[in-house]
This record gives C-alpha cells, structure tokens and sequence, in this order.
C-alpha cells in the first residue's frame, strides 16, 4: 500500500533565527558536557562536540587530552596505526584532530596522521583537502625560507 502526499515537513527549529533566539549553540554544547561527564568512555560525544565546544575546550587546555583518549590506545598521539581506537567514531574523530593539529600549525604531527587517515579511509574529501592544505603550507614555509635568505643576502645581514 502506498499513499501519494504532498505533505512537507520542515524542522523551523534549525532556522538561523531559532538557533540564535534559543542559543541552541551553546545549549547543544552543554549538553555534550554533561553526556561526555555522565559516559567518559564513549568516543560519540566526543565526535559530535561543534567547533564551539571544542574552542572552549581548547581554552581550558583539554581537548587534546579529551580526544587522544578516544582515538588512540596509549591516550597519546601516536602516528601508528596499531595505536589507533578502530570504533565508529574514528573517522570523525582523526578528522577533528588533523583539523586541530593544522590550526596550530602542527604540520608534522596532522602530516603523520593524516597518512593513517588515508590508509584507512582513502577516499575520504576531508583528509584530501587537508593533505592539500599541508601542501601549501609547506610550499609557503619554504617560500619564506629562500626570501629570507635572499634578503639577508642583499642586505648583507
């Protein structure tokens, strides 16, 4: 049996206007704090932290702490993939932390993961824009690198 409807549902409440008159950022936030303190041990809240909880966590000095936990076995970084939490979670959660490690310009590090990421998920567009962004920061420290030099060449420093 099927029934032909022209019914359409729309949540009014992911509306820009709904989100900012209830501060639903902040409530959204809040309420993963509380899940992450009532079930430490669950990667999933970690996961689906928005970027304004992870900003505030990163202000307290805790998000690395807090996602290391459930990406790898030691708790600590590690560019092994025998460290590596396998669970449903763990694309999300590399991709946070590459995403973590670039903004602090932690090259190296999000480089290092970022091949565990694509050996694990090859097709993934995250990890490809991301290996594009390494790129060209390395590009533009090397850039730097020789006009810097060539400064102090011309100007005999």
């Amino acid at each position: 049996m099927s029934i032909d409807t022209r019914i359409q549902i729309i949540n009014k409440g992911s509306e820009t206007k709904q989100v900012i008159k209830f501060d639903k950022e902040e409530r959204y936030k809040n309420l993963l704090f509380q899940m992450i303190e009532i079930e430490p041990d669950n990667p999933r809240w970690v996961a689906f932290l928005s970027n304004r909880a992870i900003e505030a966590l990163i202000i307290n000095e805790q998000y690395e702490k807090l996602i290391c936990k459930h990406l790898f076995i030691t708790n600590k970084y590690s560019k092994r993939i025998g460290n590596l939490k396998i669970h449903k979670y763990t694309k999300m959660l590399l991709e946070k932390y590459i995403s973590y490690l670039i903004l602090w310009k932690n090259y190296d590090k999000a480089n290092e993961l970022l091949k565990v990421g694509l050996l694990l998920y090859p097709n993934n567009m995250a990890f490809i824009f991301f290996k594009g962004m390494i790129q060209i920061e390395s590009v533009k420290d090397l850039s730097k690198t020789y006009l810097i030099r060539d400064l102090k060449k011309i100007y005999r420093i």
